[in-house]
């Protein structure tokens, strides 16, 4: 609305200008009124963005990783990291790494209570994890976010692209 007024105001002002001016000096105020014009019609320069080459379960378990380094740097000595799926009946299990595989798809490995495999293969816009605090597995707690922050750094995860 504010443009279309000062568009009108514009051309208002410069139909009574060319109405008082002389032949002379017409034409210089009405291309400088053409120039005002057209930068006012022509729409607004938006910035390019520019995202990393990476797809979204890749942004996806970065932002994960991150996360479960911080949650690591809060457990006890005798705790590590554990999750339970909150959209599946999936009990809390051990997490031992994370990974992503294509565009689209989040694994996370561990083992549940019975040290028995486990790989929760999820979907980047499904993820419906709960970090948790569980008692350690084995002598030393298991810490899985320093590797992982490595992993990030050096870009030798288990993700791909396949």
């Amino acid at each position: 609305m504010k443009q279309k007024r000062t568009i009108t105001n514009k051309l208002t002002n410069a139909l009574s200008l060319g109405d008082k001016l002389t032949s002379a000096t017409s034409p210089n105020i009405l291309s400088k009124v053409k120039e005002d014009l057209k930068r006012t019609l022509e729409p607004p320069t938006l910035p390019t963005l520019e995202f990393p080459n990476k797809n979204d379960a890749e942004r996806t378990y970065e932002k994960l990783r991150k996360q479960i380094a911080d949650f690591e740097e809060e457990l006890e000595l005798d705790q590590e990291i554990g999750a339970r799926s909150v959209s599946s009946p999936l009990g809390v299990f051990h997490i031992t790494d994370i990974g992503y595989w294509g565009p689209d798809l989040l694994i996370f490995y561990g083992e549940d209570e019975n040290k028995k495999p486990i790989e929760l293969i999820q979907h980047y816009t499904q993820v419906n994890i709960c970090l948790s605090s569980v008692a350690k597995s084995q002598k030393k707690p298991r810490r899985i976010g320093f590797d992982l922050m490595q992993k990030l750094e050096d870009k030798s995860g288990r993700g791909s692209n396949d």
